[in-house]
This record gives C-alpha cells, sequence and structure tokens, in this order.
C-alpha cells in the first residue's frame, strides 16, 4: 500500500521548525512524505498543493505539529472511508488535524476549499462536503496520535481568522 502524508508547514518560529521534524520523524512506513511550506497561502492552499503532487494511493493530512505515538499505519487505509486516529487518547469520526482519504475520494470530493484563509473551518467544510456526498468517516482506535493543537495559529491573529472562516462557513453552507 502507498501512503502519501501531507504536512502544511508555515516555518515562522524556531518551535514549529522543531515541532515539524518530531512530525516528520514519527511517521512509520510513509513513503512519500511532502512538507509544503506555504509562507502565508494559508493551510487549505497547502494541503492542495501536496494533495495535487502526492502519488499516494492514500493520502494523510497531517499538521505540522503531530506525533504519531501507537498503532500501524495501514489500520487506516481503508477503501471508500475516511479516517483518522484517536487524537490525544480521544476518538471521533473525523478530525482535521490528521486524516486519511483514499485517492479514489480526493478524486471525486478534491482538496480543500481555498476561500477559508489561514486555518478553521476548511476541515469543519471538508466533513460537511464528506457528510454531503455520503461518505462514511471512521475513528481507527487502534492508532493513536499526540497533538498540543493550534500550534501554528497561536502565533497568527487567530481570534480574527477564526471569527472571518466562521462566517464564510455559514454564508457557504446557510444556503443548503
Amino acid at each position: 500500500m502507498n501512503i502519501s502524508a501531507i504536512i502544511p508547514h508555515y516555518p515562522i518560529r524556531e518551535e514549529l521548525d522543531i515541532k515539524l521534524k518530531r512530525c516528520v520523524d514519527s511517521l512509520p512506513n510513509i513513503q512519500e512524505k511532502i512538507v509544503v511550506v506555504n509562507f502565508g497561502l494559508g493551510f487549505a492552499k497547502s494541503v492542495n498543493y501536496g494533495l495535487k503532487v502526492a502519488h499516494g494511493e492514500y493520502l494523510f493530512v497531517v499538521n505540522n505539529d503531530v506525533e504519531w505515538r501507537a498503532g500501524n499505519v495501514f489500520d487506516l487505509c481503508k477503501p471508500g472511508i475516511v479516517t483518522s486516529p484517536k487524537v490525544n487518547g480521544k476518538s471521533q469520526p473525523f478530525w482535521g488535524c490528521f486524516f486519511c482519504i483514499p485517492r479514489d475520494i480526493y478524486t471525486t470530493i478534491g482538496g480543500l476549499d481555498e476561500r477559508f484563509e489561514m486555518g478553521y473551518y476548511e476541515d469543519d467544510d471538508y466533513m460537511k462536503r464528506l457528510q454531503e456526498a455520503n461518505i462514511p468517516m471512521q475513528s481507527v482506535d487502534s492508532c493513536d496520535v499526540f497533538t498540543e493543537g493550534a500550534g501554528t495559529m497561536r502565533y497568527l491573529d487567530s481570534i480574527t481568522i477564526s471569527q472571518e472562516n466562521k462566517k464564510r462557513y455559514e454564508q457557504k453552507w446557510s444556503k443548503n
């Protein structure tokens, strides 16, 4: 099974570079690790670029501050299902900080919506799009990752970014 991991990275602090290195080094058995240095492009644009150049049959979208802790990465690779590991020991069907998309689902659904600038709500939007397309999402509890959360966003004007992207999300989905 061929896996590509797409890891967007905004190198604005040395601390984030250290977290990125830990993230990349922690991912076992990944054939292709694509770090997209975004220099302010935003999460969605960076992820989409990585998805376009990736060769994997399964595509992992991974935040730059996530560390793999337990499990077999191949357990996340399930045909027809978007999966996520447990995050900090908690299960839910979809985590924006780490999810696996089979290539055929990516081909059908496409990438993240780039109208969400810098960060926040692009993962909520993607989950909503998956739901609208009746694509199942599932937690794979045998896999576990750790993150402190919002590693990059704490160095930006996260309140304003979140508020603006929330407006964009509500405008987009209020029509449905």
